[in-house]
């Protein structure tokens, strides 16, 4: 049953994540499949799971996962592996750089029936963000300083003296009820009621990756599917723990101005 169980992992990582092999996901995949890893708004079961490897594959292209140990226990597989890849496709709102990745991840899978039902999985994100260029490299993208203990509204700061005075943005194009991504500031804007802006890090707090949107009164950021509050920066959907960082904002003869 251990060997069995093993291949079934190995066909996952080969055939389905690194070939793409939609048909592979209905032979050995559980109908009630459930996918710890998934965004929010990710249907379940296998569906749910082709939806992912085609986006996966959308976005990156020589996908291998090289196993370098393997644990089986009960009805688990756990393995590390090397996840690498090259980058391209649009991937989280970030153009195809062409350039690869090599990054550690471990991977739990529980079986049943002979299927893969069950997955939970840690992942070196915040390196593959690095080595693809979308974090710079020598620091770990958070909030300039953490929030009070139980906080769970965000801290405000001013932006760095770069930006200050400079007008980011005219209050008339950022929509009522969304918001404005400044991709080369790092900056979102958001009018959460008629008149009312607010700013903050467009870095998410989670693992650093940039906020692709913002609608319906949150800010989503794509990676993992945290959401915060347009209005507070506050987690709303995990996740990611802490808020993002609110900036001082000035509207001034229509313009906005972060950090003044």
């Amino acid at each position: 049953m251990s060997e069995l169980n093993k291949r079934l992992v190995r066909r996952a990582l080969d055939e389905v994540f690194a070939q793409g092999s939609l048909d592979t996901v209905d032979e050995i995949f559980h109908p009630d499949f459930v996918n710890h890893e998934a965004g929010p708004r990710t249907p379940p079961g296998p569906g749910g799971l082709k939806m992912t490897v085609a986006w996966l594959h959308s976005s990156f292209s020589d996908l291998l996962y090289d196993i370098k140990d393997e644990i089986v226990e009960g009805d688990k597989v756990v393995v590390r592996v090397i996840s690498s890849g090259r980058h391209t496709g649009e991937f989280i709102g970030f153009p195809p750089t062409g350039k690869t990745f090599a990054v550690e991840q471990i991977h739990i899978y529980r079986i049943a029936d002979g299927k893969l039902i069950e997955h939970w999985s840690s992942r070196d994100d915040l390196s593959q963000g690095m080595q693809l260029g979308f974090i710079p490299a020598g620091a770990r993208p958070s909030p300039a300083a953490p929030a009070p203990p139980g906080s769970t509204i965000a801290k405000i700061s001013r932006r760095p003296t770069e930006t200050a005075g400079k007008v980011l943005a005219k209050a008339a194009e950022v929509p009522v009820g969304g918001g404005t991504i400044l991709s080369p500031d790092h900056v979102v804007i958001t009018q959460p009621e008629r008149g009312l802006f607010r700013a903050f890090s467009s870095t998410c707090t989670h693992l650093g990756c940039t906020v692709t949107q913002v609608s319906d009164g949150v800010i989503k950021c794509p990676c993992h599917g945290s959401e915060f509050s347009a209005a507070d920066g506050s987690v709303q959907h995990g996740p990611a723990a802490r808020p993002l960082m609110q900036y001082k904002l000035t509207v001034k003869d229509g313009g906005i101005e972060v950090g003044a």
